[in-house]
């Protein structure tokens, strides 16, 4: 039904953009406001691992208040070649997927792509092994059975469910303090308020391990997850909130860059967005992309009365009234 000729173009690849985040950093993230109290006690934490004594940090906020941003700026804020990083991701769907964010750990750390062979998988895990200790010559079979390679350990496969647990939980800690011997290790894993059960007993039992190692493990989830390691004296919670009023005007003044905001549009994003940064940029945008926001001047101003600007109340339903215009477009 087109009346004009159409580009067209083929999928070569995956993107190595996996995340939200990830994204928003490839187009160009806005400036990072507040939270310095926040970014201080994650460098401190980072410090203290650094020195031997291995730390948990628990960032627990709502859906948008920043936890991932505030761990990409501390990544950001630590000399290149310091410490090594690694980290893994939980899903919605992935409650029933054994070691999920445990998989994503062991996928970065043997540079594993999902299309790498088995055969160069079983290459690269044996010498990066080698690497961390010469003795380690062998791969154990515990780690080829997690990354779901062929184990051909007859003995191993013998072994029943809790001693195949127990030897993975050995061979996974063993490997993450060696690395950590090599240079302070941050291992991040975000959105444990969806970890899987194995994958949450094995940061349990990792936890145990901790005072003594150059480990700083940072922990992203949601209010309602709960735990048991408050009690240990090496775990902090840094708790996020909602961005100030004074704070999200600037947020709101960062994302319309090159140009003065006016009560009235600053107002309405501040009332609708309620300090969430992700909503707030998000809402900015959509005001922007639809055309309830223009530049007259110098200044960013409603180009109709409040009352005739349509403003999606969640940030499910920007989403949505951004696919609808994209599939507008294309049609």
């Amino acid at each position: 039904g087109k009346e004009e000729p159409q580009a067209a173009y083929e999928l070569l690849r995956a993107s190595a953009v996996e995340t939200r985040i990830e994204a928003a950093a490839a187009k160009g993230l806005t400036r990072f406001v507040g939270r310095r109290k926040e970014i201080e006690g994650l460098r401190e934490a980072f410090e203290n691992a650094k020195s031997g004594s291995g730390q948990v940090i628990g960032v627990v906020g709502e859906a948008g208040v920043g936890k991932s941003r505030l761990l990409l700026e501390l990544r950001s804020m630590l000399p290149e070649g310091d410490y090594s990083y690694l980290e893994g991701r939980c899903l919605h769907y992935g409650g029933s997927m054994p070691y999920l964010p445990i998989l994503d750990v062991l996928k970065g750390h043997f540079g594993i792509k999902d299309e790498t062979r088995e055969s160069c998988i079983k290459e690269k895990v044996r010498e990066r092994m080698c690497r961390l200790d010469e003795e380690l010559l062998e791969v154990p079979a515990c780690l080829q059975e997690v990354l779901s390679l062929k184990v051909e350990d007859e003995k191993y496969l013998q072994l029943g469910p809790q001693q195949r647990r127990e030897r993975t939980f050995e061979a996974i800690r063993d490997l993450l303090v060696r690395e950590s011997q090599q240079k302070p290790l941050i291992l991040a894993v975000e959105d444990l308020h969806w970890m899987d059960k194995t994958s949450e007993e094995f940061i349990d039992y990792l936890i145990g391990f901790l005072p003594t190692a150059r480990i700083l493990l940072i922990l992203l989830y949601r209010p309602e997850y709960s735990h048991h390691w408050g009690s240990k004296s090496y775990y902090s919670r840094i708790g996020l909130d909602q961005l100030s009023k004074e704070t999200s005007a600037e947020l709101v003044r960062s994302i319309l860059r090159e140009g003065e905001v006016e009560h009235a549009l600053g107002e309405l994003i501040l009332e609708r967005a309620a300090g969430n940064p992700l909503f707030m940029e998000e809402l900015t945008r959509t005001l922007f992309e639809n055309g309830a926001i223009e530049k007259k001047g110098a200044q960013y101003i409603l180009s109709s009365e409040i009352t005739h600007v349509d403003v999606p109340d969640t940030v499910q339903g920007i989403i949505a009234a951004r696919m609808d215009r994209l599939e507008d477009s294309i049609k």
